[in-house]
């Protein structure tokens, strides 16, 4: 039984893919983009305004790339911070946020994957480019302002005036070019501080530390 149902899947399977290598039409869906690629090499981007995408089998094939809002929640951003204080040793904090993003330009799917050779622009996915340019984000606030400035009551107004300027000047809408950086293709839309969380431990209480937590939005989106 289990041979006959392994023999069905691989029919299933193989069938899928020979009607897609032999189709000549993808009906566009909202919320998606298609890019037509000849070859491997990839030659149009369909507009928006498109329902019908044609091509040429085999010699063509279309990459489907979700275009739709998406919500991940970030790793926590960990600081250490040694303020010069003989009483804290060290100064710990940890912020955890909830962000919304999209894709403006689908091309950037060719730019980020897990088969190119790691440089300083390059992604193994969508998701890691947008942890890492929050976390830099918040890196650039905790600079600037430094940490004893930043309480609960403000970090989110930071935030908000970060991100403004980090989008100053970034599309915001739909792009098809093929030439561009990663950061004018995802735009990040909105960051909100789930928690800030600060660990203090004194010297004479450096094996019991103290822990204050601040949990700012329980449910940043919904």
């Amino acid at each position: 039984m289990d041979n006959v149902s392994s023999i069905a899947e691989l029919l299933a399977i193989s069938w899928t893919y020979v009607s897609k290598l032999l189709s000549f039409v993808n009906i566009r869906n909202e919320g998606y983009a298609i890019i037509k690629r000849r070859w491997g090499k990839p030659v149009k981007v369909y507009d928006l305004s498109e329902r019908w995408c044609w091509k040429w089998p085999i010699a063509e094939k279309f990459d489907i790339v979700d275009i739709r809002k998406q919500v991940i929640y970030l790793n926590a951003h960990s600081v250490k911070n040694d303020d010069g204080s003989k009483n804290i040793i060290p100064f710990n904090t940890t912020i955890d946020a909830q962000c919304e993003f999209r894709i403006v330009n689908p091309n950037v799917i060719y730019k980020i994957s897990d088969d190119i050779v790691k440089t300083e622009n390059n992604y193994t996915t969508i998701e890691s480019y947008v942890d890492n340019t929050v976390h830099i984000l918040i890196s650039r606030i905790i600079r600037q302002n430094g940490l004893s400035s930043i309480t609960n009551a403000n970090i989110q107004e930071m935030m908000d005036r970060e991100l403004a300027r980090f989008n100053r000047g970034h599309p915001q809408g739909f792009e098809k070019g093929f030439d561009f950086r990663i950061s004018h293709a995802i735009l990040i839309e909105n960051i909100v501080i789930v928690s800030f969380e600060q660990h203090i431990a004194s010297a004479d209480r450096i094996n019991s530390p103290k822990k204050t937590t601040f949990h700012l939005h329980e449910k940043p989106f919904s």
